[in-house]
């Protein structure tokens, strides 16, 4: 798949036209092909596009009832996305997509947290992401509460209860938020992904906060597209002595007449069978 850039960017409504125009040359001068947006603030009850961009070959969106909310997830046509499956929640909060590139599964999520209860949703968010999941899984959005790989901080949110990775954590510029009401800025915008052998962080970096009140998150993945699965093949040197060759036949027979019981399909006790003798042999 070769290496791939992902945006996040809380956006704090799309209703301005320059904002919108924006996020879109941010995007194009960072060479994004996956783009997370945050509090779009577009309502079910609008039929109008997120963006009008030809370039963004695949949109999918959670509106809720309200303009408050609303998340999104805009794919580059130059991604040979293959959709396999939407899972979106009707208050604009949470959006699953799931599919292939290049034959290879990945799945993409996007939070808006909510300011009350907010460990709790995430966990629920989390439980739920795990059940949907294929493949590589990259969960980003506005999480409102930092994450920690620390002990003992009971206002944060420690990073093991989600079983993933920062791709932010050792970026200096950690303040994604700014709070004009405290005077204060925070990090609670993160991209987080699960650990897989063949998707590695390049590059992570923290844009200045001028577009909205949060800072565009930048991630680039390498991702390894020769790492495919290898064919088990039988090798027939294991069996080329008379009394190796009988020993196996022995177990075999043992295998098939313990587990072809007539229960399971055929398929099923061939795989098992294959394991059966990568183990004996």
């Amino acid at each position: 798949m070769g290496d791939r850039t992902l945006m996040l960017l809380n956006t704090n409504g799309l209703a301005s036209q320059l904002k919108r125009h924006r996020i879109m040359r941010l995007a194009k001068d960072c060479k994004a092909d996956f783009l997370f947006l945050t509090e779009t603030h577009k309502g079910r009850k609008r039929s109008d596009k997120l963006v009008n961009k030809s370039e963004w070959k695949w949109i999918y969106e959670s509106r809720g009832n309200t303009k408050s909310r609303g998340v999104a997830i805009l794919i580059h046509q130059r991604v040979p996305f293959e959709l396999i499956q939407v899972r979106r929640d009707k208050e604009g909060r949470m959006l699953f997509i799931k599919g292939k590139i290049n034959y290879k599964m990945i799945t993409f999520a996007v939070v808006y947290a909510p300011n009350a209860n907010t460990k709790q949703f995430i966990i629920n968010v989390k439980r739920k992401l795990d059940n949907f999941a294929e493949g590589a899984v990259i969960l980003a959005g506005d999480f409102n509460i930092e994450l920690t790989a620390r002990k003992g901080e009971k206002k944060k949110m420690h990073l093991n209860k989600l079983n993933m990775m920062d791709l932010h954590a050792d970026v200096t510029n950690r303040g994604t938020f700014y709070s004009a009401r405290y005077n204060k800025f925070s990090c609670i915008d993160y991209i987080l992904m699960n650990k897989t052998g063949n998707i590695y962080l390049k590059k992570a970096e923290t844009k200045s906060i001028w577009i909205s009140d949060h800072a565009p998150l930048i991630a680039v993945l390498g991702i390894d597209s020769n790492r495919g699965q290898r064919i088990w093949r039988y090798n027939p040197v294991v069996s080329a002595n008379e009394k190796d060759r009988l020993k196996l036949q022995k177990e075999l027979c043992e295998f098939f007449k313990i587990n072809d019981t007539g229960e399971m399909k055929q398929t099923t006790i061939w795989d098992a069978n294959k394991a059966f003798m990568r183990g004996n042999c």
